[in-house]
This record gives structure tokens, sequence and C-alpha cells, in this order.
């Protein structure tokens, strides 16, 4: 059986050599004698751990299955990205984010723990690269708590775009990069001018830079029905929230050359919808999905937003 969650496994081998051809051609082919030491939920795309007793040697290396599931592909750090993943989890999701074969990818995991800002970062480096033309930025208009803030005022822009301070903060962090590799990619796309700092639907400053600079549209989840976005690096934030029925709209609204980030916290759904309700429980579960050529799941654990972050998960999540 696959392994539902997206948790990262561990498998012991015996011989170094493996691990040293890994390091030094960044794959290696999943030969029979290697599947033999893999359990069953070695489906494409997921990520392991592999451990070897050898001195001198390297002894871990983290890797993934191929899409194709032919081989076992090196996990390092991509020089394109903007940020460095702080724990395997980050490293594996990066990887994954990156490879355009991975077209949908399932993201789950508390608050902090880096969902966001490096889904951000791989949609960033790939507009820039030219694989994706554009981002689109999605989620539910649903708000904490049973508090209503009543009607908001101003165009459909203007009543989204507060729900989109989820990525505020994280955009705000990749922009301010020091190795100028993000003004580079905006000179090859044309786009060195800098954006006039007027607001844009409510949107001024970084948030406006992001919009213009990455072809950026924000679309509430409410009115995808009858969308379809092509060539697109497509990013659904709090999906925890929807039934298996709005799920499927999302998800079928991806059209050619797109890739669709589902991201969310089964912990922090919605008191009307039970955990097996929702799509997001539906997708990590099915086998159809975990064994698909299409998906990579990935759980991230450690949350890195920092320690009072980490203190409330531990006290209201345990």
């Amino acid at each position: 059986m696959t392994n539902p969650h997206g948790r990262i496994q561990t498998v012991s081998m015996l011989d170094p050599a493996v691990l040293m051809e890994l390091y030094t051609q960044g794959q290696i082919e999943l030969s029979n004698s290697l599947w033999e030491v893999f359990p069953e939920s070695a489906h494409p795309n997921s990520c392991w751990v592999l451990q070897a007793h050898a001195g001198g040697s390297p002894s871990s290396a983290l890797v993934r299955v191929s899409p194709d599931g032919s081989s076992l592909l090196l996990v390092s750090n991509d020089p394109k990205v903007p940020v460095k993943p702080k724990n395997k989890e980050q490293a594996m999701l990066l990887a994954t984010l990156l490879d355009p074969r991975v077209m949908v990818q399932i993201v789950s995991g508390k608050a902090g723990t880096g969902k966001t800002l490096l889904a951000l970062a791989a949609a960033m480096a790939q507009v820039e690269s030219g694989q994706y033309e554009k981002i689109i930025l999605t989620r539910p208009m649903s708000q904490v708590g049973s508090r209503d803030l009543g009607t908001l005022p101003g165009t459909l822009e203007e009543k989204f775009a507060p729900f989109l301070l989820n990525y505020a903060s994280n955009i705000e962090q990749l922009l301010k990069v020091p190795n100028g590799k993000h003004d580079t990619g905006k000179k090859q796309m044309g786009l060195s001018k800098q954006p006039p700092q007027e607001t844009m639907n409510g949107l001024k400053g970084p948030m406006l830079d992001f919009f213009q600079w990455y072809r950026v549209e924000m679309v509430p989840l409410q009115l995808l029905r009858g969308a379809s976005f092509s060539n697109a690096f497509i990013i659904a934030d709090e999906v925890q929230v929807l039934d298996h029925h709005e799920m499927l709209t999302l998800g079928t609204r991806v059209a050619h050359g797109s890739k669709l980030v589902l991201m969310g916290d089964l912990a922090q759904r919605d008191e009307k919808i039970s955990r097996e309700q929702t799509g997001l429980h539906k997708i990590i579960h099915d086998l159809r999905m975990n064994e698909s050529t299409l998906t990579a799941c990935i759980e991230l654990v450690k949350v890195e937003r920092g320690p009072v972050a980490e203190l409330f998960t531990r006290v209201f999540e345990a």
C-alpha cells in the first residue's frame, strides 16, 4: 500500500556504492536489486531517505522516485530558487515543485511549515525561466472562526484582496533577494522597468510589483466554474475547507501546460465539514492519486515560522 500522508520514509541500504553513484551521477536506475529493499509504497514521485553503513562515504541521501518510476533522483538545492530549504521535507517539496512533469502537487502541513513560501518561490523561478506564463492565486473566501466581517465594499478584486494577506509577507520576503537573481529574470522577461507605485485593485508596493512582474491573476474559488487555465502555475491555498465536489471543480480547471499546487492543513478545516468529507483528505488517501505519475504528495512536519507559532501548534493541535 502507498504512504497516504506524504510522510518521508527511510530505507536502510547495505551497499554504500549506491549512494556514491547517486552523488556522482545525480540519479541511479531502479534495478531489481534496489526494488527489493523498497517497500510497496515506492510509487512515482514519492520521496525517501536512503541510508548506508559506510566509513568515509556518504551515509545518507535524499531521493525521489522519478515520475516514470524507472530511477531514483538525488534531491539537491536549486540555485534558481531564492530560498533554501530548512529541512528534508522542504527540500523534497521544492524538487517536485520545480519538476513540470509533476502536474499536481499536494502539500499538507501545519501553519508555519513553509507551504506558501516554497510554492511562491518555485512559481516565481519558473515564470522567470519561461516554464509557465503566469501565476494563478486562488483560495476560498472563508474567514477564521464564526465572526463574520460582513459584506466588503468595492470591486470583486478589492473584495478578494484581503483574503490574499497570507501571501503578502511571503511575497515581500521573496522580493528582497540579495543576490539579484530576480532582477536578471525580470530583464529577460522584458520587465526590467519598475512598475508605477500606484494602487491597483487594493494592491500597492511589493504586492503590486509581484502581480505585475509575474503576471499574477487572483481568482476566488467560488468563481472557478467555467474557467480554464493554460500554461499557468496555479496555487490553491486553504483547500482543507473544500468538499469533494468543490475539489473536483478546482482540479478540472487545469488545462494544458499548467501545474496545480494544493495546500492545506486538515487540522484547520471549518467546523461544518468533517475530515473525511474534505476533498484534501480524499486526495491524500486515494490510491489512484498516490500512484499517478502526475502527482506528488508531501507533508511538511516542522514549524519554521518561529518558536511562538511552534508552541501554539503543539498546544492546540496535539
